[in-house]
């Protein structure tokens, strides 16, 4: 138990983050540089996407739908904007 006087749970918060080893910061930027990349290639080119999940079950030159193509584009911004998040509390980790 720790015998310093408690001020709060900011203070328990504050101590447990120092205790965090400096690896787990790594690997929210490499999560980060990976969702990153995904969200990239989603939003740039849906239809890369929708070859690599979906065009193997037909025959032929497939297309995806306008609305294929919106949620595509939707979930990659999703993707995106979550690796920026997870490289930017890995950088205010280590400040």
């Amino acid at each position: 138990r720790d015998d310093v006087e408690s001020r709060g749970l900011g203070d328990v918060y504050k101590r447990q983050l120092s205790q965090c080893p400096e690896g787990v910061a790594g690997m929210y930027v490499l999560l980060g540089s990976v969702f990153i990349i995904a969200g990239t290639v989603m939003l740039a080119s849906p239809k890369t996407i929708f070859q690599m999940m979906e065009g193997w079950k037909g025959t032929g030159d497939q297309e995806p739908s306008p609305l294929y193509c919106a949620s595509t584009r939707l979930g990659g911004l999703a993707f995106l904007l979550i690796g920026i998040a997870g490289i930017v509390v890995s950088l205010l980790y280590l400040t």
